[in-house]
């Protein structure tokens, strides 16, 4: 699809031949092609109609107005996964967590996308969903339940009821599907380890009320309780954990969820 998106550019790009005539720009090597301007203009208009179905676009969500920031790495992402629709088993959504650790070699299954984009809030995630165009999802793999929502300062209501409405929305369009969540992990950062408990217990609760959806604790994983912070040994940075523990999350989602990242 990217070739084909490359030759219409290319079509239309055109220069004048020395005759006045419409003529698209020629590689080196090669002599300039003529073309009539009906020609011209309907391969024109053809690539503006396929440029046009690149364009993301963004599902109304009422969570929205409670966000104060939006992720605009969206718009850049989503041509890109324009390009990349059909079957899939499972689907990734979410922030940074999953945006670095699907980039690990080995990490996603052949049959497994990604559509996590680091910076993402949990409303992000439900604004993002028309560009999840795929066929025959069995598995939906959500990490994390709302992290940066509670760096941003979003209240725990206010996460809470972002969750709850992707998880419906979700249901919505995959009602066979199985939803798995992974809560806030533990950060070097007090406020968040402060404020993330709240958030995690009711998003759990939603997800233990669906018949087909499972929560992943991340607190077993570190090995800390509610609160305290990562080890630094734990960690990349102050936010985001290391190439071990992603595997830890994978395998502990295989597990306790039965999910084959």
């Amino acid at each position: 699809m990217r070739t084909v998106r490359t030759y219409y550019a290319a079509v239309v790009l055109m220069l004048v031949c020395s005759n006045g005539s419409a003529c698209v720009a020629p590689a080196e090597d090669q002599s300039p092609v003529a073309l009539d301007s009906d020609t011209a203009v309907t391969l024109l208009g053809a690539y503006i109609l396929f440029d046009a179905s690149l364009q993301p676009t963004l599902e109304a969500a009422a969570c929205a107005d409670e966000y104060p920031l939006s992720n605009s790495a969206y718009f850049s992402a989503a041509r890109g996964w324009a390009l990349d629709t059909g079957p899939a088993r499972l689907v990734v959504l979410g922030d940074s967590t999953m945006d670095i650790s699907t980039r690990y070699a080995g990490y996603l299954s052949a049959d497994s996308r990604n559509r996590a984009i680091s910076g993402n809030s949990i409303c992000d995630v439900h604004q993002q969903l028309p560009a999840v165009q795929f066929f025959g999802l069995s598995e939906i793999f959500i990490s994390t339940a709302d992290g940066n929502g509670v760096l941003q300062g979003v209240s725990t209501a206010t996460s809470i009821r972002a969750g709850e409405a992707l998880i419906d929305r979700l249901r919505e369009r995959w009602p066979l599907a199985r939803i798995t969540v992974v809560g806030i992990h533990p950060t070097l950062i007090a406020q968040a380890n402060a404020n993330k408990g709240a958030v995690n217990a009711g998003i759990k609760a939603y997800v233990d009320a669906d018949g087909n959806a499972c929560y992943l604790d991340p607190l077993p994983i570190f090995g800390v309780a509610e609160g305290a912070a990562a080890s630094p040994a734990q960690m990349l940075d102050d936010v985001h954990y290391s190439f071990a523990m992603s595997w830890a999350i994978r395998q502990a989602a295989f597990d306790q969820c039965a999910v084959q990242l």
